[in-house]
Formats: C-alpha cells, sequence, structure tokens
C-alpha cells in the first residue's frame, strides 16, 4: 500500500503537542476552551494529525496477498442525511469522509434511495451513530481533517475526478465554486489548495493532465472508474455525487472515467493498465461493459462493479464473524430432469448492499431451492454484508462465486501465469466462504482447455456455470475432469420457462439431463423462480448448485469433487 510518512521533526512536534495539553491538565490550569474554528486551517490540520493516532495512513491495513485493505473498526458514527442534498454538497462529505475515515471510520453518509431502505444496513452493523439530519453539523465536526479545498471546473465535469484524486494526496476537500465560496470565508477560513477553473480545454485535456502529473504519485495498488456525474431520481437532474470517493481518497487512489471509444483515452487507459500489477483490482464501472471488461482483463486486472456502493470505508472496518458454507447432499440419482438456477449479478459488490438485500427478502425465498452468486472478495470489503447472507439463508440457498471468482474478467484473455497466480489468491477465498460452484462470464462460448485445467487444479472447483445468454444448456466434462455447463438466461418468468423447456425438448427419459438456468437480478425475483418451478411438472429436479454437480458427478462416474 502507498504510504505517506512523516519527518522525524513532526512526529516531534506531535508529541510535544500531546504532551503540553497533558501537562496543563495535569497542573489544573484553567485555560479558556480551544476553539478550532478561530484557528488558522493549517493550525487546525495539524491539531487534527497531532491527536489522530498512528500515521498517515491511520488504521488502514493491506497485506500481499489480500484482494483490497481492511480499515479500523468503528466505535462510533456521525451519520449525515445526504438523501436529498445537491450533488456538490454530497460530493464534499463524500472527500471528507475519505480523509477522516482513513483513521478510523467514523462518517456514514445516507445517500441515494437505495433498494434495501436507508437504515438497512446501518442498523445491522450494531455500532453506535447519531443521526444529523443538517449534513453541514457532520462538517463543522470534521472539517478540521482538512487542509484547504480544490475546486472543480463545473464546464469540464472530468475535473471532478481530478478534484478527489487530488483530495486523496493533498488532505483536501472537493468543492464546487459555490461551496467555495463559503467554505473560504468565515467562519472555516479554508485555503484554495487548487483551483481547477479555466485550467483545461476539454475533458481529454483533463485527463491526459491527470495521467501525466497524478498518476506518479497514486497508489498503483487499486484503480477507479466513475463518472463524475450521474443522473439523479432526487433531484431532477444530472449532478455530482459521492458514492465509492470516500474509498478513493482514502486509499490516496486516482479516479478517472475513459470513454472507450475515444482513441486517446484508450490509450491512456492502456498506459494506467501496463502500469500496475496483475491481480490488481478496478472498483467502478465502464460506459462499454465488454470492450471494458476484455481491455482490463488483457492486463490481468479484473473488475469489481462498485461505483453506487456508499460507505466502503465503513463496511471494510467492521469486524464481524464469517462463516464456511456447508453443502447439501445430493438425493438420489434418478432419470430426471435436473434443473438449478441462479441469481445473477454478485459480481456487482453495489447489487448485495442494495438490490440483493432487496430480494433477499421476497417471502418466497426459501420455497424452492436458489443459487445466488456472491463476490467471496466481501471478506475484505463487507464481511458484515456477506455475514448477512450466511447466516439467514436457508438450506434451499446456496451462496455460488460470481464471475469469475473473486472478480468479474474473461480468463480467456489472461495469460496463464497470471491466470494461476490470481487463482491461488482466489482459492483462499472460497476455501474461507465454502464456495465451490463458480459462475464464469468469458469471451469464448466454450471454456478453453487451459482455463478449465486452471480452475480444476487451482480451486478443486465442484463445478461451473458458464456464460449466459446461452440458446441451450448443455453440461459437458472440461479438460481437467471439471464438470462445465452453459446457462440459459431470462428477464421475464414465461422467457425461462420457454428456454428451460426448450433445452429439454430432445431428453430421451433413459438418462438424467442437467440444465442450468440463470435469472437476471435486476428483472426476475424468487417469487417469479417459485412460478417457474411451479410449471415445470414432475419431470424436473429443482436442486442447488453443489447438488446440481454431485449429481452431474455421478451420472458420468466422475470423483467427487475436492475441497
Amino acid at each position: 500500500m502507498w504510504r505517506k510518512f512523516t519527518t522525524p521533526i513532526l512526529r516531534l512536534a506531535r508529541i510535544l503537542f500531546c504532551l503540553g495539553i497533558v501537562l496543563i491538565d495535569f497542573a489544573g490550569c484553567s485555560v479558556p476552551s480551544l476553539d478550532r474554528a478561530t484557528l488558522s486551517p493549517v493550525l487546525r490540520h495539524a491539531m487534527a494529525r497531532a491527536i489522530i493516532p498512528g500515521d498517515s495512513s491511520g488504521g488502514m491495513r493491506w497485506p500481499q496477498g489480500q484482494a483490497l485493505p481492511t480499515f479500523a473498526s468503528p466505535q462510533s458514527l456521525d451519520v449525515a442525511e445526504v438523501n436529498d442534498t445537491p450533488g456538490d454538497l454530497c460530493l464534499l462529505l463524500a472527500t471528507l469522509q475519505g480523509l477522516v475515515n482513513r483513521s478510523r471510520p467514523q462518517i456514514y453518509l445516507l445517500e441515494g434511495l437505495p433498494a434495501e431502505g436507508t437504515e438497512t444496513w446501518l442498523q445491522n452493523l450494531h455500532v453506535p451513530y447519531q443521526m444529523h439530519s443538517d449534513p453541514w453539523e457532520v462538517v463543522d465536526k470534521y472539517i478540521y481533517a482538512a487542509r484547504g479545498v480544490i475546486i472543480y471546473d463545473s464546464r469540464i465535469m472530468n475535473t471532478v475526478n481530478v478534484a478527489t484524486t487530488m483530495a486523496g494526496l493533498d488532505d483536501g476537500l472537493v468543492v464546487s465554486p459555490s461551496l467555495a465560496r463559503r467554505l473560504t470565508a468565515d467562519p472555516y477560513n479554508l485555503p484554495v489548495l487548487t483551483d481547477l477553473r479555466g485550467k483545461f480545454a476539454n475533458d481529454t485535456e483533463a485527463n491526459v493532465w491527470q495521467v501525466q502529473h497524478l498518476w506518479p504519485r497514486v497508489s498503483h495498488r487499486m484503480l477507479v472508474g466513475l463518472l463524475p456525474t450521474t443522473p439523479s431520481k432526487l433531484v431532477g437532474h444530472v449532478t455530482t455525487y459521492g458514492y465509492l470517493r470516500d474509498y478513493v481518497v482514502a486509499n490516496r487512489a486516482m479516479v478517472f472515467w475513459y470513454s472507450l471509444l475515444n482513441p486517446i483515452e484508450v490509450a491512456l487507459f492502456r498506459q494506467i493498465l501496463a502500469d500496475v500489477e496483475p491481480g490488481t483490482p478496478y472498483l467502478g464501472w465502464y460506459d462499454k461493459e465488454y470492450r471494458g471488461v476484455r481491455l482490463t482483463s488483457s492486463y490481468g486486472v479484473y473488475t469489481l462493479a462498485a461505483d453506487y456502493f456508499s460507505n466502503l470505508t465503513v463496511f471494510s472496518g467492521i469486524k464481524t464473524r464469517t462463516y464456511v458454507q456447508k453443502s447439501r447432499p445430493a438425493p438420489p440419482l434418478k432419470n430426471k430432469i435436473y434443473l438449478t438456477m441462479t441469481m445473477s449479478e454478485g459480481d456487482n459488490l453495489q447489487y448485495t448492499q442494495h438490490t440483493m438485500r432487496k430480494l433477499w427478502e421476497d417471502p418466497q425465498r426459501g420455497h424452492v431451492p436458489l443459487n445466488w452468486s456472491l463476490n467471496p472478495i466481501l471478506l475484505d470489503a463487507a464481511p458484515s454484508i456477506l455475514s448477512h447472507y450466511q447466516r439467514t439463508a436457508t438450506p434451499d440457498d446456496d451462496l455460488i462465486s460470481s464471475p469469475s471468482g473473486s472478480g468479474y474478467y474473461y480468463p480467456s484473455c489472461w495469460s496463464a501465469d497470471n491466470l494461476n497466480r490470481f487463482l491461488q489468491r482466489t482459492n483462499t477465498y472460497l476455501t474461507r466462504t465454502g464456495m465451490h460452484v463458480i459462475f464464469i462470464l468469458d469471451n469464448q462460448y466454450t471454456l478453453p482447455r487451459a482455463v478449465s485445467q486452471a480452475y480444476s487444479q487451482k480451486l478443486h472447483a465442484s463445478g461451473i456455470l458458464l456464460n449466459w445468454w446461452n440458446t441451450f444448456s448443455q453440461a459437458i466434462v472440461s479438460a481437467g475432469n471439471l464438470p462445465v455447463s452453459t446457462q440459459v438466461t431470462a428477464t421475464e418468468r414465461v422467457q425461462m420457462l420457454r428456454a428451460i423447456r426448450q433445452s429439454a425438448a430432445n431428453w430421451n427419459r433413459k438418462v438424467p439431463l442437467f440444465i442450468s438456468a440463470l435469472a437476471i437480478s435486476w428483472n426476475l425475483t424468487p417469487t417469479d423462480m417459485k412460478y417457474v418451478a411451479d410449471h415445470l411438472g414432475s419431470d424436473y429436479s429443482i436442486v442447488r448448485g453443489d447438488q446440481y454437480f454431485e449429481l452431474f458427478r455421478k451420472a458420468n462416474h466422475m470423483t467427487a469433487a475436492r475441497y
């Protein structure tokens, strides 16, 4: 992890400052209360550094071999309600959150209209908190953590990303011109660290400048891709937003947004990708999913869709017990059609925080066997979210590894060496979660022999659910003696029934048939899957993913999977 070390003189100054406070208190001297607002911004920031324990990387830990950093455990939280707050204030609070939470998570933001409800996860964290309906109360309390403000150019919106990167490096707050006027005046009197207005002629020029001047200074252990603005249902227009920017600032990462149709910006992206180690995470999203995942995969970089994840600096610090999922024994093998159905989108970290939590509360969950794709990297990113799904799963819920293991990538695009090393690390996460069925998305219709062997040898997977939108579902024994089942896909319950029946149309009834189906979770629910199950008939036996591959192995006289 990139670390900024303090000089011996600065460390000595901090010690003397704290010692002075202790001596005054010990002597019982009466002194006027210290109002930080009356101090200069430089002194306020120095006080913050003296009071916050540890060096500038604070309570964050990121040992080698760990996918994402772990933050210090929060002791209490100040919760700012920013659901209907102007975007520039959300952006200000998110960057302040990153500065403060870097040492220990203390700020939590209620932002947007999350599917699971605004306070659902907050109440599950079991951390004391204080609500602030006025977000400026949180600004006032923690403003000392900032050295000054960084003003973005409202005409060149990619300067929002440039400013966010600079905020992490220079301990600044990202502000609009209007907020800059407020924060540089009494009682804050913050200095302007950088004013980006008029500095760039267009977004591409801002992106080029950032790579030339900021990329050499930031952490190269993660990449972050975020749109500088997003449409808002709350304010009714495109606006700036705070999601994930706390994480960018806290990790001193570089955040950018490149059009994959713009040759200059693609060249910039390639330059950055060539500078990072294979196995580096890219958090965020792309303007073109297929092009983006293919490009990052070609450099051994995997994707974590997280552009709408809230409070990742808090969730990464929550300490909670997680569990190793136990396999469920399969029923006796018969000449039937064995069907396993999977809910998609588990590679998407924000889906597990938002939409999946809502789907999880569906009253029909647990009334039909379902696979729930989930990223095992939640062990690092949000163990409390992973723990919730593990603890509340029914016997019919199978948590399986989302595409394509511990991150979204096309394994066919990875070199053999990079893939093998990455799968070795992935195996530790799968072992710690008990996820042995793996959902893979690849840019080829069939799994290449080398890829199949790698997944078999490095992960000891019980089986692979491959790709989506296949015309038919077919289960085969792939290289490395690995069961692989292609999936039919649907966004509507009748479409799902039709796709399943089409795959079963030529069944000869003499041997078992194996079919896997993928439900797009943005459109389908457990209630829909119960409807599908109820309308298939007695020829079908619906099973979990672990049971599906156990039965397939028995039907094909294969050895049992080794976990």
